[in-house]
């Protein structure tokens, strides 16, 4: 995932850091569940 890089190089806090790779997997999650409705795995 490119974007994650690009996106951490405007991150400089820790602070921010963390809640910035907390989000982004958040993210994923959301993704990952939108697919497996689309899908209908479940």
């Amino acid at each position: 995932m490119f974007h994650k890089e690009i996106f951490l190089d405007y991150v400089h806090h820790d602070i921010t850091r963390k809640w910035a790779l907390i989000y982004f997997k958040i993210l994923l999650l959301i993704m990952a569940k939108d697919t497996m409705v689309y899908f209908d795995l479940f």
